[in-house]
């Protein structure tokens, strides 16, 4: 899911988010999400785990990330 607020290569341009979400969650698929989409001219910003009640490991991950400027 991608949120656009106007065209970030705009001058004064919003910035552009996407989401992605990581199912199954281990090294290599977090690895490759953040691989591709910092090579497409995203930065990434943050790192959130959805926990399964009872595991210790998560169940998924959002990755957040964001292009051009606020």
């Amino acid at each position: 899911m991608t949120g656009r607020a106007s065209r970030p290569d705009e001058p004064g341009g919003a910035a552009s988010y996407k989401v992605v979400e990581v199912a199954p969650v281990g090294e290599e698929s977090l690895e490759g999400a953040l691989n591709r989409w910092t090579a497409e001219g995203f930065s990434f910003e943050s790192m959130h785990f959805v926990m399964r009640e009872g595991s210790h490991r998560p169940a998924m991950a959002y990755l957040l990330f964001v292009r051009g400027s606020a």
